[in-house]
This record gives structure tokens, C-alpha cells and sequence, in this order.
């Protein structure tokens, strides 16, 4: 794994981004104090013909003063194979995020969130995918000028599982002032080590408004802890008022 974070951060003295959607890993900006933002997006996971769609996904965020940004998500999921269609209610997750420490060019924030099941039934159809859990991660932002770096290293506490710990680093290239390209990679893996799995992720936002932005990412398995590697991709507009 060490060998990845240390091709991504070289990558980011050439490159600059922020993390959050529509990519996997979370940065540190929040919204302005009393401001929303709503994430709406659609997102499919395809592991060799079993389909496994996100739509919508809602993602509400709200500005609690310069620092803080509170959070509720939720999704309708749709899972699909030769042999069987569920349709439901998702996991829904809430959250607080608080960047206690920024100068220019650097940022570090907490973020802890709470998952959960509103529809119990569904863990047992895969619709959810636990009853319950607590992620506490630490996100980091440094900037050198136009270049800049967001990386993420956080811990999993499942109530029925092994714990987890997952990390993601995220860099993007301006290419104009509406348009920013992503790159990421991110990792997740139990706590003793197994089940790895990496993910390298493409991604773009543009910007239509001041208030609209367009998300989108694509991105495949690149280590699976079986013998099939999933693929990714996220549709989605984010909304600012």
C-alpha cells in the first residue's frame, strides 16, 4: 500500500484537489456558516454482471458556522443479477465535520458519522450493507500554491464485524476556472490486514452556476480480496444555496 500513497503524492505536486463528491475520499471544507449543499446523485457498482444501482442518493449538508458542517444521507438501492431483483431502502448516515485547524495552505478536520439501517429487513436482502456503525476518520488538506493535496485515513467500527480501516488521497488538475479534473486512490481493508481492497478512481466537477456544479467519476477495482474486481461510476449535481 505504501508504495501507492507515495506514487499519489507525487502525483499531487503536478496536480490539485479537493475531496468529497463525487469521489470516495472526504475533505475538509464544509459549507459557509447558514449555507446548504445537496448532493444528488446516481451511482452503479458492476462486479461481472451483478449490478448494484444507487439512485437517488441524498446527501445534505449544512454550514454550522465557519468550521462545522452537519450531515444527513441517504439512498434508494436496486440490485440486480441473472437470478433475482431486491429493491429498497439503503443505508442512511449522519455526520459532523469540524476543521479545527487551517492557515493558507494546510487543513486538518474530524468527521465522525453514524450508519445505520431505517429498514432493518434490508440488511438480509444486501440492500443495506450493516445495521449499524461508527466511521472516525481525519481528513487533511495542504496546499503549495496551485498545488494542492486531500487525503484521508479513517476507522470502521462495525457492531457485528471486524473493524475496518479505510484511507483515500485525492488530487485534481484546474483545467479552467468551471472545470477540474480528479484522480484517487483508495483503500479499504479490515484491521488485521485482510480483505484489502484499492480503488483508482477518475473524476471531473464542472461548474454550470455559481449555486450548480456537475459531479462525475469513474473508477475500477485494481486489488480485490476476491476473484473479481468491481467497477464504479457516479452521476450526480451539487446544489448551493
Amino acid at each position: 500500500m505504501f508504495r501507492y500513497l507515495i506514487y499519489m503524492t507525487i502525483l499531487a505536486t503536478a496536480l490539485f484537489g479537493e475531496g468529497g463528491a463525487p469521489m470516495m475520499t472526504d475533505g475538509t471544507g464544509t459549507p459557509s456558516d447558514g449555507k446548504w449543499e445537496l448532493n444528488v446523485g446516481l451511482k452503479l457498482e458492476d462486479t461481472q454482471g451483478d449490478k448494484r444501482y444507487e439512485a437517488p442518493i441524498l446527501d445534505l449538508n449544512y454550514g454550522l458556522g465557519d468550521r462545522i458542517q452537519l450531515k444527513i444521507e441517504s439512498t434508494y438501492i436496486s440490485l440486480d443479477n441473472d437470478e433475482s431483483s431486491e429493491r429498497g431502502i439503503g443505508n442512511a448516515k449522519v455526520g459532523a465535520k469540524w476543521r479545527f485547524y487551517e492557515n493558507d495552505t494546510f487543513a486538518l478536520s474530524i468527521y465522525p458519522q453514524y450508519t445505520f439501517a431505517p429498514v432493518r429487513k434490508n440488511i438480509e436482502k444486501s440492500l443495506a450493507d450493516v445495521d449499524e456503525a461508527w466511521f472516525l476518520p481525519l481528513e487533511m488538506s495542504k496546499q503549495f500554491g496551485s498545488i494542492g493535496v486531500t487525503a484521508e485515513v479513517g476507522y470502521l467500527i462495525l457492531s457485528h464485524d471486524q473493524d475496518w480501516i479505510k484511507s483515500g488521497i485525492v488530487a485534481g488538475y484546474q483545467s479552467t476556472e468551471a472545470l477540474e479534473f480528479l484522480v484517487e486512490l483508495y483503500r479499504s481493508a479490515k484491521s488485521k490486514g485482510e480483505e484489502e481492497s484499492i480503488f483508482l478512481n477518475t473524476g471531473l466537477t464542472y461548474v454550470f452556476t455559481p449555486n450548480v456544479n456537475a459531479l462525475f467519476s469513474i473508477g475500477k477495482e485494481i486489488k480485490s480480496p476476491s476473484s473479481t474486481n468491481k467497477e464504479l461510476m457516479f452521476i450526480g449535481l451539487q446544489f448551493l444555496f
